[in-house]
């Protein structure tokens, strides 16, 4: 598998679902060329960088499964270790009970104010200073929460100090005491590491990496990512205070703009953390559940943006029961969260990154192979100036990407390796992809015009990415695909555009067709890519493999159902005749092909020993 760079989510505790999908990722044997975290994704992302390995991080077979070999190697036992006592203790008992005593005062301060008010003699004199007393006991213990949680509850100092350990024995620096492994010492002797923090006194986004803080200490970058505001201390870095990344960028694939520049073809995998109840199941309706509404949208909302303009980019949103603070959690529980982690994403690395590339380009083969022996068969094909083995057809799909919608980019196809528009994004306005996009109706056009312009790309907006186009390319055979019913679903709805080119002109083709056998003669090949959409999408489809559409528009076809009633030659009888035979043998094939794709991914996802609640949550997806 290609290079790729890894991002971790922050989490909490759910984090521990990251080490299942790190240990999926190791055993497709990926070369990782890059980390960057947020939050406690950074502390992962941090391990990684220094060469832990997801089994260095947790076991989960023999004697001890569930256990760390880091925390051991660090003298610790579990995780609850990393926090000193007195500040789990804050974490977990001292936030209750302010809170519960709160509402405790506040309840009795609004009963006897308001029975001060109502009642009589000796219960007025009563009730009414007794609830005075109440609310200014309410206001004190408000007071004492709100200085207890702006400061902090808990401090990461040891956290901060075993990390750091931990990086330096790894990196053999433990002969160097007092000097902290810094992000160019993972730089040179690790990977690159991107981490963000929030700078909340001047109230920005902090990145730190080897490029930008390269003397800074590791640990103090990632715990200061971790500071989750009133839970932990905020960490002071120059003089200023810094707390939890995720409030600034809790998905931090950006970080890694300049180097996919570089390493173009290098993927983007990010690990999220999935919320089950925001994955079509409604909430509540009262105040709380809108509260944790608005908490989640503003960290977890911002992914979609964060998202955008990162090209190879793909997400993968592991689901977990495991609490923001659930430390303590027993042995079994770990394995059985790392085990599901591993097992989704495993299934899921081989749909779509392996599985799902493959079949779309496997089309395209198809596609070409069909067309490539139309042109050996063509009577005039002797005719043709350019050496057979110079003649050259190319098939590629261009996609609406998520989050697009106005413009298509050139993903997979067949015969385009070493090419510069291979990977070219294409506007939907102003080039003949985009108006066969809208239309919904198969083009065919010569590349230049007879006065020199160019048709595939138009207008001075354009001109670089007319720069990137293939030179020798003479003309462009654009065909709709479309995921639902053409002309009737939104533009958004129709995933793809198909185009066949080549570098022999269409007359040695020697096609003989009309307009509309033209148009049938695309849409029969479309078929094949919007049958492969379909059933890799498992969407509805209203057509079995190898069976062609019945009609082109303002005709009936005939002719073993597949050629128009009204044809001038028998030549184009013979080339719709081969196309639709063709098209109906890659179908028939590759829904086979396809179909045992998506059982093996279904076993996978059986396999998952989560409880119910993620068991549903995995076959939604």
């Amino acid at each position: 598998m290609k290079d790729v760079f890894l991002i971790f989510e922050g989490g909490g505790a759910r984090c521990i679902a990251h080490i299942g999908a790190l240990r999926a990722l190791e055993r497709k044997g990926v070369n990782i060329k890059g980390v960057a975290g947020t939050s406690a994704g950074a502390m992962i992302a941090a391990l990684v960088a220094a060469g832990y390995r997801s089994d260095d991080l947790f076991s989960t077979e023999g004697e001890m499964a569930g256990t760390s070999p880091l925390l051991r190697s660090i003298g610790l036992r579990t995780a609850r270790d990393l926090f000193r006592r007195r500040d789990l203790a804050a974490l977990t008992l001292l936030a209750r009970p302010l809170l519960t005593a709160g509402r405790w005062a506040a309840v009795i301060a609004i009963t006897l104010i308001v029975g001060g008010f109502m009642g009589a003699g000796y219960w007025a004199r009563v009730c009414l200073p007794c609830g005075i007393a109440a609310a200014v006991i309410e206001i004190l213990l408000l007071l004492l929460l709100a200085y207890r949680l702006l400061s902090g509850l808990a401090s990461l100092d040891r956290l901060r100090d075993k990390l750091d350990q931990a990086l330096r024995l790894r990196l053999g620096m433990l002969n160097a005491p007092g000097q902290p492994v810094t992000f160019r010492d993972l730089r040179r002797r690790g990977l690159p590491l991107r981490i963000v923090a929030t700078n909340v006194d001047r109230g920005t986004l902090r990145l730190f990496s080897d490029k930008t803080t390269p003397d800074m200490a590791v640990a103090d970058a990632v715990t200061a990512s971790m500071a989750v505001p009133m839970l932990f201390k905020p960490r002071r870095i120059d003089g200023q205070r810094h707390v939890d990344g995720a409030l600034v960028s809790n998905l931090p694939a950006w970080t890694f703009d300049e180097e996919r520049a570089l390493f173009p073809d290098a993927a983007t995998i990010a690990f999220e953390i999935a919320d089950p109840r925001s994955v079509g199941e409604a909430g509540g309706n009262g105040a709380s559940s809108l509260m944790a509404g608005i908490a989640r949208s503003a960290l977890f909302g911002a992914t979609v943006l964060e998202r955008r303009g990162t090209q190879h980019l793909q997400g993968f949103p592991l689901q977990t029961t495991v609490g923001l603070l659930d430390f303590d959690m027993s042995r079994a529980r770990v394995v059985r969260a790392i085990r599901n982690a591993q097992a989704f994403t495993d299934a899921e690395i081989d749909f779509r990154l392996i599985d799902l590339p493959r079949h779309y380009r496997q089309a395209c083969k198809d596609i070409h192979d069909g067309v490539h022996t139309l042109l050996a068969h063509s009577p005039r094909v002797g005719d043709c100036p350019i050496p057979a083995a110079q003649r050259i057809i190319r098939v590629n799909i261009a996609f609406q990407e998520a989050g697009n919608v106005g413009s298509l980019r050139i993903r997979y196809g067949y015969g385009m390796d070493g090419y510069p528009d291979n990977d070219l994004v294409l506007p939907i306005a102003g080039s003949q992809a985009g108006d066969v996009y809208v239309s919904q109706m198969a083009r065919v056009f010569a590349v230049q015009a007879d006065d020199g312009t160019d048709r595939w790309l138009d207008g001075d907006e354009n001109r670089h990415r007319r720069q990137l186009r293939w030179p020798e390319m003479k003309w462009v055979f654009a065909i709709p695909i479309s995921a639902y019913d053409a002309g009737r679903a939104p533009l958004e709805s129709r995933p793809a555009v198909l185009h066949i080119d080549s570098n022999v002109p269409v007359p040695y083709f020697d096609l003989d067709l009309t307009e509309d056998e033209w148009n049938w003669y695309g849409h029969r090949f479309g078929d094949v890519i919007e049958l492969v959409d379909h059933a890799l999408r498992q969407l509805p489809y209203d057509r079995a493999p190898g069976v062609s559409r019945t009609a082109i528009p303002d005709r009936e076809i005939t002719l073993d159902g597949v050629v128009p009633a009204e044809r001038p030659t028998a030549r184009g009888k013979l080339v719709l005749a081969a196309a639709d035979s063709y098209a109906a043998a890659s179908e028939r094939r590759l829904a086979a092909d396809i179909k045992a794709t998506l059982d093996r991914r279904a076993a996978s996802i059986e396999r998952i020993q989560g409880d119910e609640a993620s068991k549903r949550w995995l076959r939604r997806r």
